[in-house]
Formats: C-alpha cells, structure tokens, sequence
C-alpha cells in the first residue's frame, strides 16, 4: 500500500516539474515556521512581510509531531522505519531531505 502510494505520488510531481512545487518536512516547519515558509514565500513571489500576514494568529505547535507520534504503537513506528529503511527512501526522491 505505502509503496503504490508512493510511487503515484512520486510520477505525480515528476508530471508537474519540480519547478512548480517545494515539499514541506512538518516537523521542521513546527520547530521553525520562519525558517521553512522564508523560501516558500519566496518560490511564490512573497515577501516574508506578505506572507507572515496570513498567519500571524497561527500558533505553530512545535510538539505537535510529538502528540502525533504517542498516537502510534511503538511497534507501528518500528515497522514504518523498518519499511522506510534507506534503499526505499532513494527510491523515492520525495522521500529525501530537502
């Protein structure tokens, strides 16, 4: 399931040109929204001025990750980075650091 998902995806932003979209690691942009939507605001042709005002009454959770993650049994998380393991992160380009 995980790898047809993945590899839909992955053809998907191959389609659309890696010019005309950024991926966003959620864990990064909680810890440092600023960090992460500088380069985002400027893909889109924004100001940080610009785009911060969309969100100035957002309240970035930074545990949020964390609350996610209690969710999952620790079995459920080994099993995912057991399936994630680095030959299957290369395959998938979307899967790598940005």
């Amino acid at each position: 399931m995980h790898a047809e998902h993945l590899t839909l995806l992955a053809a998907e932003l191959r389609c659309i040109g890696q010019e005309r979209y950024r991926l966003v690691n959620h864990e990064r942009m909680c810890l440092n929204p600023r960090d992460e939507l500088v380069p985002i605001a400027e893909f889109c042709g924004l100001t940080w001025q610009e785009l911060s005002r969309f969100f100035e009454h957002e309240q970035f959770d930074a545990s949020s990750n964390n609350k996610c993650l209690q969710k999952v049994s620790p079995e459920a998380r080994d099993s995912r980075d057991q399936y994630f393991d680095e030959r299957r992160v290369r395959r998938w380009e979307l899967l790598l650091p940005q």
